[in-house]
């Protein structure tokens, strides 16, 4: 739509052009962010709009994304124990969820989440690279947006930058993300699909409890508020230990709480791609009892379609109440498992962009100095 003029936020997809597509809801306008819709059309462009070679780099370009999620996750994780790093990359790229949700399906969750793992990685320097990645990762997908709350608060405990300093770092991510709405929105009429697709309510944690509901006809008022809000609340707790302590720990922490509110509490439905969103910061923050609960989900969630597509036309039960029980009880053992046994006691972890020197690195820089020191006096000596 794109190549021909045409703003895809604001005109519904035409009809006539998926009418040999699978799909089985309504023409309706663009819900990913602005960068994936130009990326799409340059594809199309660059191909002449052929069908197959559209295909190929599209899958190029999510295989290219989820090896970069690899590579960013052993780079970041640099400093860990080679155990620790082996663990990392092995969560972050080898459940089904990565890479048959990301390359085989071809949901662009990944490339969102590479655009923010490149943002964590340059949090170290000055350059403005660093938000300009992060502006291309909610451009992408708009749901990496709360992040920037974490990096602000990051650098103003890190006192890397000073204010002035840091406002001209992150203004060219701002220009750029203003004018690819401007260009691509116009309005905020662009965001009224992706907003309405809240509505759809399935494999929530609450949506365990419907179990209760179809079996003894117990049912919980509130319950789904009260989910909501312990996200939300766990996300603010993570938020203010990140104030408190800008530690890289914390940074990983807080990035990993904020996007499990903004998938348990705000969107309303988890598909199971929806967990490459949390599952790499699951992988940063291993000593946080969050990843294991998101870990635990994400080894199930692929699997929940299984009893969905034997459910369908017969109702809530098996179709969302006992995939979201498997899953979610799953989960909830995983963190009890991580309680019993897990590593509470080691020193904290940190990341190849901290600025800080461990000790380690200072003690033979001394000792050799010694040395030089003992052989020069001795030579004197003689």
């Amino acid at each position: 739509m794109i190549v021909h003029g045409a703003n895809p936020f604001a005109i519904p997809f035409p009809q006539g052009l998926a009418s040999d597509l699978p799909l089985n809801h309504d023409s309706f306008s663009m819900t990913y962010g602005p960068l994936w819709a130009l990326i799409s059309s340059a594809v199309v462009l660059a191909t002449s709009g052929v069908p197959w070679a559209s295909w190929l780099i599209l899958k190029l370009i999510l295989a290219a994304s989820w090896i970069a999620c690899l590579l960013l996750t052993g780079k970041l994780t640099t400093p860990w124990p080679a155990w620790r790093r082996c663990m990392a990359i092995a969560v972050v790229g080898w459940l089904p969820l990565g890479v048959h949700s990301s390359v085989a399906e071809g949901h662009n969750d990944v490339t969102m989440i590479a655009a923010a793992l490149l943002w964590m990685a340059l949090l170290g320097s000055q350059l403005a690279a660093g938000p300009l990645m992060l502006a291309m990762s909610v451009l992408t997908k708009y749901v990496t947006a709360p992040l920037a709350l974490a990096d602000a608060i990051y650098h103003r405990g890190a006192r890397m930058l000073s204010v002035a300093q840091y406002v001209r770092r992150v203004l060219p991510a701002i220009v750029i993300m203003a004018v690819a709405g401007l260009f691509l929105f116009r309005s905020l009429s662009g965001l009224q699909q992706t907003a309405s697709m809240v509505e759809w309510k399935f494999l929530r944690p609450v949506d365990a409890l419907l179990i209760l509901e179809h079996l003894w006809g117990v049912q919980i008022p509130g319950a789904s508020f009260a989910f909501m809000l312990l996200f939300v609340g766990i996300a603010a707790i993570e938020i203010y230990r990140l104030w408190k302590d800008t530690t890289s720990e914390n940074l990983a922490r807080a990035q990993l709480a904020v996007l499990t509110a903004v998938l348990m509490g705000a969107v309303g439905h988890v598909f199971c791609w929806f967990f490459v969103w949390c599952i790499v910061y699951a992988a940063l923050a291993p000593r946080f009892w969050l990843s294991w609960f998101i870990v635990g989900a994400a080894v199930i969630a692929p699997f929940s379609v299984v009893p969905r597509l034997l459910a369908r036309g017969s109702g809530e039960l098996l179709g969302n109440a006992v995939p979201s029980l498997l899953m979610y009880g799953f989960a909830v053992g995983m963190v009890l498992l991580y309680l019993r046994f897990g590593w509470h006691s080691e020193a904290p972890l940190r990341f190849s962009f901290d600025r800080e020197r461990s000790p380690d690195a200072v003690e033979p820089r001394v000792c050799v100095v010694r040395a030089e020191a003992s052989v020069e006096a001795t030579d004197r000596a003689a």
